[in-house]
């Protein structure tokens, strides 16, 4: 089994992406076609991908309503093509001769590319049952369900998967692009500099005693900041679906994309540095990560499925600490992946009162971390850890449990409204 890697980075926890968390009240506007009807919002007419085809979608919407996704079968068929099939370089719409050098600048340019896929992959999402976006969109009247294609949960992630792709490649082109137009500008000054020098009084500098091998810097690197492209809110999208869709290699397979957000928030400039919203880590990158561990299917005697979900699991669990506050849904799947993956013994019971403990001191005890706790110790651990659990957690009821242990359970949702995550 490979070894998990991870940079040490941390994220001031109040820092919250206007597309990472919504209101309850935005969240029944989204039931409404007033606020997720793709007409319903300021347009951008797309016609420049390779399809040739003509579609619209949101370019402006309300930084409090909840983001809009596509809910028509054949738009989200036409702009898919439009950004799969799209010639590398052409998603961005800028002059050759000014790359914009700040990372403000460069997203601005990419606004528009990286809206429609954020568009287009929720509207992948939305199809697939019992997701985030399918929990959101399923009762607006405007929603198309796409059953009578067969579009598989595994073929729409995949079709994910290829569009975030795309953004990167469109990114990493974008910052080379960058590169070489300040080089050659670069080189030009240099021209420019050496032409002036021509005509003064003439000084042995130390470069010319040197022979003036070295080239000089340009000052930039493809690693100034995080490439515009890729955000969050796409590797939220596509880890709530896997979440919902498992295999046995599902860990390893999850992990990779929240590595890799970590990796863009660390190019961002990481703690105290990254006021990029586009690439900060929610809660919801980890703990989607963590529901998929609990939810990879396993039978006893699986050992390298029961290693590979334990490692990734309380691999991300404990990293958590260095970028968002953990919550209830933190420790639900916690528990339930200690359940799942140690059979019942001390052992297990000592990990699952660890867990209770620290879920307690971060005072984020409700219904689904009492549930998921009991069934940490369901078959029994033993006689002393059956005692405790009828003491102190069996039958109580979340209403009965002490203010203080749950004063956090509902403030540190990713939505208000809802506990999954």
């Amino acid at each position: 089994m490979s070894v998990v890697h991870w940079r040490l980075l941390r994220v001031n926890p109040l820092v919250r992406s206007r597309h990472a968390c919504f209101s309850s009240s935005a969240a029944s506007a989204a039931m409404s076609p007033e606020s997720s009807s793709p007409s319903s919002s300021v347009s951008e007419k797309s016609g420049s991908g390779s399809t040739g085809s003509s579609v619209n979608f949101p370019t402006r919407h309300s930084r409090s309503a909840v983001p809009p996704a596509c809910l028509s079968i054949a738009q989200l068929n036409d702009l898919t093509e439009e950004l799969l099939g799209a010639k590398p370089g052409s998603l961005y719409k800028y002059d050759n001769n000014i790359v914009p050098d700040e990372s403000a600048t460069a997203w601005k340019v990419a606004d528009k590319a990286v809206q429609k896929a954020e568009f287009v992959i929720r509207g992948h999402a939305a199809q697939i049952p019992d997701t985030l976006w399918n929990r959101i969109l399923r009762g607006n009247p405007m929603f198309e369900n796409d059953a009578t294609n067969n579009v598989s949960p595994t073929d729409r992630i995949a079709t994910m998967h290829s569009i975030i792709q795309r953004l990167e490649e469109e990114g990493t082109m974008y910052m080379k692009m960058r590169l070489e137009v300040n080089s050659q500008l670069a080189v030009e000054r240099k021209e420019d500099e050496e032409s002036t020098a021509a005509n003064a009084p003439k000084t042995t500098t130390k470069n010319e005693a040197q022979g003036d091998e070295e080239e000089q810097p340009t000052g930039f690197t493809l690693e100034d900041y995080a490439s515009p492209g890729a955000t969050v809110q796409m590797y939220d999208t596509i880890l709530d679906s896997m979440a919902l869709n498992t295999h046995a290699d599902t860990p390893l397979t999850a992990l990779p994309y929240l590595q890799r957000v970590v990796e863009r928030y660390h190019h961002d400039g990481g703690i105290g540095q990254n006021l990029n919203e586009a690439t900060v880590p929610t809660v919801m990158s980890f703990n989607t990560v963590l529901r998929a561990v609990a939810n990879t299917p396993y039978t006893e005697g699986q050992e390298e499925v029961r290693d590979n979900a334990l490692q990734v699991g309380f691999t991300t669990y404990d990293f958590m600490r260095h970028f968002v506050h953990r919550n209830s849904a933190t420790y639900a799947y916690m528990m339930q992946i200690v359940a799942k993956y140690i059979p019942p013994s001390a052992t297990r019971g000592n990990i699952a009162y660890g867990m209770w403990t620290q879920a307690k001191k971060e005072q984020v005890i409700d219904q689904m971390v009492i549930d998921s706790t009991i069934g940490a110790y369901t078959p029994s651990n033993g006689k002393d850890f059956d005692t405790w659990v009828e003491e102190t957690i069996k039958d109580k009821g979340f209403e009965n449990i002490p203010q203080k242990l749950r004063r956090n359970s509902k403030s540190r949702r990713h939505q208000k409204q809802s506990g999954i995550y």
